[in-house]
């Protein structure tokens, strides 16, 4: 596999400048099997912005915290319209996090799915870059996808539920949990 400059830089302010570092590069079938690891030192530009300064509140452990305006500063322009949803709009293609904005049986699935996702990685830090990416993939992923990435863990009952819960039908989404 070749890796040009493309492969290390971003896109900032027009044009993509390759940014200088160290890389740590992780090859493997999954992110639980890692066959091969290397780390490579780029030339390149140095990163002069600081969102982690500027933005402080958005680097946060707990990114739940973040606001709607605080992510659009970290994007750099508005967000869009088709990220708002109001009750009647919530499918099962919305993640566990948009979900969990207007659905407490979402935000006790979130709450619960964190130490599930750690008990997986044990001995692993929290901030390592694979359960990181685990645990995003899951809150920020599709909810019809993570039912089917969840092996059983997380049944579409639940799912449709969470939904149903989102979009106003508190009764519909008491009688899915129940009888499914």
């Amino acid at each position: 596999m070749e890796l040009d400059e493309r492969s290390f830089s971003m896109f900032d302010e027009g044009r993509f400048r390759m940014i200088g570092g160290t890389y740590r590069m992780l090859i493997g079938s999954s992110v639980q099997d890692i066959r091969l690891a290397q780390t490579v030192t780029v030339q390149g530009e140095a990163c002069t912005r600081n969102d982690r300064e500027r933005l402080s509140d958005y680097f946060q452990k707990d990114l739940h915290g973040v606001t709607r305006e605080q992510f659009a500063a970290l994007y750099g322009k508005p967000l869009s319209h088709f990220d708002d949803r109001k009750p009647g709009e919530y499918s099962l293609y919305d993640s566990l996090n948009q979900l969990a904005e207007a659905s407490p049986i979402a935000r006790m699935v979130r709450k619960a799915a964190r130490p599930l996702v750690y008990s997986m990685f044990k001995g692993i830090p929290h901030d390592d870059p694979q359960v990181v990416m685990v645990l995003m993939g899951m809150e920020n992923g599709m909810i019809d996808s993570v039912v089917c990435q969840s092996g059983g863990m997380l049944p579409m009952r639940v799912a449709e539920a969470m939904v149903l819960q989102a979009n106003g039908h508190r009764g519909k989404a008491l009688r899915k949990l129940i009888r499914g």
